[in-house]
């Protein structure tokens, strides 16, 4: 039987980017599995915990101006991964926008059906 995690990951994570804990060293600490950890972090980033992440893995911000540096990168990396989920669901929304007002027939009766139930019901 697994043990459950318990505590905070934070406790767990270094103060600035030079610092960063990868997340194969972390899942290995904390004997989380990969999804364990994102939905930890997500958790915790949620109840307003600063996590930042970089290519190394995961950290805390540091101080002052190397801090606002290392936020600043964090979002960027972030949007930049944003943007790449919206290009790989932009043919699947494409197509959705081809398919508004695009019934088949068996759709158009039973939605005249449906409309003749309401009325004779």
């Amino acid at each position: 039987m697994k043990q459950q995690y318990q505590g905070n990951i934070e406790d767990y994570l270094g103060v600035g980017a030079k610092n960063a804990r990868s997340t194969r060293e972390l899942q290995r600490m904390l004997g989380l599995s990969e999804r364990e950890l994102r939905r930890l972090v997500e958790r915790r980033r949620f109840d307003g915990v600063e996590i930042l992440a970089n290519k190394q893995g995961l950290f805390l911000p540091a101080e002052g101006e190397q801090g606002r540096r290392e936020r600043l990168r964090h979002v960027r990396l972030t949007k930049s991964r944003i943007r790449g989920q919206l290009r790989a669901i932009k043919p699947t929304l494409d197509a959705l926008e081809r398919m508004e007002g695009q019934l088949s027939f068996d759709d158009q009766n039973k939605e005249q059906e449906s409309k003749e139930g309401e009325t004779n019901g």
